[in-house]
């Protein structure tokens, strides 16, 4: 991770930051950004686009809530075990990331159905860390 200062007139800006595949994450005085760095390919055809409509295969389990890293770094404390009930917007897994403490609630009320990672766990971007049964 790179860390730099930046002053504009009487403001001054401390940046963090730290490539992750074709994601550029930067930490600005306490707020967090994502940039999308992929290519934008268009391609030229004739062909119409084709749809198709999603299954339930392609949703997953109805009812189930998946908690996902919202980016890489290393899980600091576990609240919760495979089993426990747990309440709207109660902290399940403290994680630190970029030098910064985030909290990952629950999106509503349920059971903790699957657990994937413990304290000390490096996580990556997306990595699913926890599934909710509501």
């Amino acid at each position: 991770m790179k860390t730099q200062t930046f002053i504009k007139g009487d403001n001054r800006y401390k940046v963090r930051a730290l490539r992750v595949g074709t994601n550029l994450w930067l930490h600005i005085n306490g707020e967090t950004w994502v940039i999308d760095q992929k290519p934008k390919v268009e391609k030229k055809s004739n062909k119409k686009l084709e749809t198709t409509k999603a299954t339930k295969a392609d949703i997953g389990d109805a009812g189930l809530s998946e908690i996902a890293a919202p980016m890489p770094g290393k899980i600091l404390k576990v609240n919760v075990k495979q089993g426990d009930i747990v309440e709207a917007q109660q902290i399940l897994i403290v994680m630190e990331a970029m030098k910064m403490e985030y909290s990952l609630t629950a999106n509503s009320a349920g059971t903790i159905k699957m657990l994937t990672c413990k304290e000390g766990d490096q996580v990556e971007l997306h990595q699913i860390l926890v599934k909710v049964a509501y």
